[in-house]
């Protein structure tokens, strides 16, 4: 134990993470748990060959006023106890005087019985925290988890209980916080790479890759071989962060892969056809230059600089990469309901709609897909059956509501249900009464449907084919821009 100033003494000491979490609750200054990085944490602690635990500080407010007096007085031996049963015993030691130790500093033992948490977490909250799930479960078991019995040192700042103590822990955690420096991630790896005092398996380990090899090769060839404008412009000169950010972007590219998509982007980057800032843009164009073709590369940089603020994940390469493919891949099925007029008409709407979805998807991210209007192949079936499971499949409903037909009425329904995206059109010139557009309904000859809430777009009898057309040109991009997070188009 060491007095430090007037006010306060730290004690420093080791104790088992079981028993410094029970003993502690987070300062209320602490930041927001990022509980991300609480897996993480453990598995470091579980399978690291260079498990380390950095020193923890708590806080302690004391209410006895007579406690740090005696705590400071000059007796080598004897016992403090405080009122919940907490007892400070003095060990008769001395430091030899050639070692230059202060008269201040003294050895002591805390006993604490069992008791709810009175340690304050000023740093290392995180590391404490994310332990949470392994301490419940050994609870639950009975059984105790080795990770929990590992002794770590921590010190505890010892204060009587007033605004100055509250003063001092909040101080430190600013300053802890604050003031430290941390290393680059460039400075950390160049410590682990730049020289040979690690094994490979050391360096898998510590950086989480399996193709250290390749990453080697990579740093050796842009280090060796050209000097990269995109790498000292965009990437601060970081030639070790930039080639383990593309590797752990391609774990399966090979050198040669990624040297040459490497040095079509920076290419494409000297002709200021690419004019970003943001580091993950570059990282992912390389990453996805290295396995498609140039023409590939083209579309895939028309969508990438259009969406940065359009429902994609920007943090890592791979979720952007998947939002791309999710883009691309993916068929939306619409569905249309309509009342059956003719045989013909029925074959107008199939093709209008067929034509529409495939002029709307043309040069698009996204295919468009029509469930065929009253038309099926294969053995017969029940019909209901068969609409009821095409409206749950389809990914968009659109429904004539023109002559009031009960059956489409009942369609719109279904798809309200099943929180389909909706748009409901009907015959301007149509003077038949939709329940929703009926307020006199005789309630004992007809069930009002809930509809009144649902808007309908008129279409003209004359110019039908051209007037659908329009209203589905206006609304089913809006629908999987918002309603699905897909793009817009790419001129």
């Amino acid at each position: 134990m060491k007095m430090f100033l007037v006010v306060a003494q730290f004690f420093r000491g080791y104790a088992t993470l079981r028993t410094l979490y029970e003993l502690s609750i987070p300062g209320f200054y602490q930041r927001n748990e990022c509980k991300e990085r609480f897996s993480e944490i453990i598995n470091f602690f579980r399978n690291s060959s260079f498990t380390f635990f950095p020193e923890l500080l708590f806080g302690w407010q004391i209410e006895d006023n007579e406690f740090l007096k005696k705590l400071k007085g000059e007796q080598p031996q004897g016992s403090i106890k405080l009122p919940n049963g907490i007892e400070i015993k003095k060990a008769k030691f001395s430091f030899q005087q050639n070692i230059g130790e202060e008269p201040t500093t003294k050895v002591i033992s805390i006993l604490i019985p069992e008791s709810a948490p009175f340690f304050t977490r000023i740093d290392g909250n995180h590391r404490l925290s994310a332990l949470k799930d392994i301490y419940e479960q050994e609870k639950q078991a009975g059984v105790k988890d080795s990770l929990l019995n590992m002794y770590v040192p921590f010190s505890i700042l010892i204060q009587m209980k007033n605004d100055e103590a509250q003063k001092y822990e909040q101080a430190f955690f600013y300053l802890i916080n604050a003031k430290s420096v941390p290393l680059t991630d460039e400075e950390n790896l160049r410590a682990i790479l730049a020289e040979d005092y690690f094994t490979d398996a050391e360096k898998k380990s510590l950086l989480g890759i399996d193709n250290l090899l390749t990453l080697n090769e990579v740093i050796e060839r842009i280090k060796n071989q050209k000097e990269f404008k995109i790498i000292k412009d965009v990437f601060n000169d970081e030639i070790y962060t930039f080639s383990l950010n593309i590797i752990q972007s391609l774990p399966d590219g090979t050198v040669d892969k990624i040297y040459e998509s490497l040095e079509y982007i920076n290419e494409l980057y000297e002709k200021n056809e690419i004019q970003e800032s943001l580091k993950i843009i570059y990282l992912v164009l390389i990453a996805y230059r290295a396995e498609h073709d140039n023409d590939d590369l083209q579309k895939f940089l028309k969508w990438l600089t259009t969406t940065k603020t359009n429902h994609v994940d920007f943090s890592n390469v791979k979720s952007i990469l998947e939002s791309y493919e999710k883009n691309f891949s993916k068929v939306y099925k619409v569905f249309v309901a309509m009342p059956y007029i003719s045989f013909k008409r029925v074959n107008d709407f199939n093709k209008l709609f067929k034509e529409v979805l495939d002029e709307i998807s043309r040069n698009q991210p996204y295919k468009l897909e029509l469930i065929p209007i009253m038309r099926f192949r294969g053995e017969s079936q029940r019909i209901d059956q068969r609409l009821i499971q095409k409206i749950k499949e389809c990914d968009i409903f659109i429904a004539d509501l023109s002559e009031c037909n009960s059956n489409v009425v009942f369609e719109v329904g279904l798809a309200e249900g099943n929180d389909k995206p909706k748009i409901l059109i009907k015959l301007d010139e149509d003077n038949s009464k939709v329940p929703f557009d009926d307020a006199n309904l005789d309630v004992k000859k007809q069930v009002p449907f809930d509809m009144d809430k649902l808007q309908w777009i008129p279409y003209s009898s004359t110019g039908y084919y051209n007037d659908i057309k329009s209203i589905m040109k206006n609304n089913i991009p809006e629908i999987l821009v918002n309603r699905f997070g897909l793009i817009r188009k790419v001129n």
